[in-house]
């Protein structure tokens, strides 16, 4: 099988690195490490697949401040707000330039208006590095941002 021009043969660390080099992932839960800082919990990734620390802080301050979060570099996951977790999140998910992004309710936690900023953040940056993103939602004001609509109903695919 071939996922981003990788081909797998099933060995379990083919699958965890084409995870970290290749998949930008946006939980539900945020899934974010208590212990780091905003800034440190998007630049892991980064220092993951290789990049130095100084280059990693960079891009995460950056895509910190895409997401509305420059004034929040230092702070711990605990004392963020949901909707500031939730962009933190978003930022993570984009860090690496993955190839994909798997965004389940990316913007549960956000207001209308952080919602449409945030996925047009993540849009643009699909389509301006021709990646993809599959969001799972039950949030309709989405609807107008997909390229591609599938709806599933009951567990069945009702229309697409």
């Amino acid at each position: 099988m071939q996922i981003a021009g990788r081909t797998l043969a099933g060995d379990p660390s083919d699958l965890a690195r084409l995870r970290l080099d290749a998949i930008g992932f946006v939980f539900q839960s945020f899934n974010l490490l208590p212990s780091l800082t905003a800034l440190d919990n998007v630049a892991l990734p980064l220092r993951l697949i290789g990049a130095p620390g100084r280059i990693a802080r960079r891009r995460a301050a950056e895509l910190l401040e895409a997401f509305g979060l420059s004034r929040r570099l230092d702070a711990s996951p605990k004392t963020l707000s949901g909707g500031e977790k939730q962009n933190l999140s978003l930022a993570r998910a984009l860090a690496g330039d993955p190839a994909v992004i798997l965004a389940d309710e990316p913007t549960a936690s956000l207001d209308t208006a952080n919602g449409r900023e945030a996925m047009e953040i993540i849009r643009s940056s699909t389509h301006r590095g021709r990646r993809a993103c599959l969001v799972v939602t039950h949030d309709v004001r989405l609807i107008d941002r997909a390229d591609r609509i599938l709806r599933i109903e009951d567990g069945r695919l009702v229309e697409s």
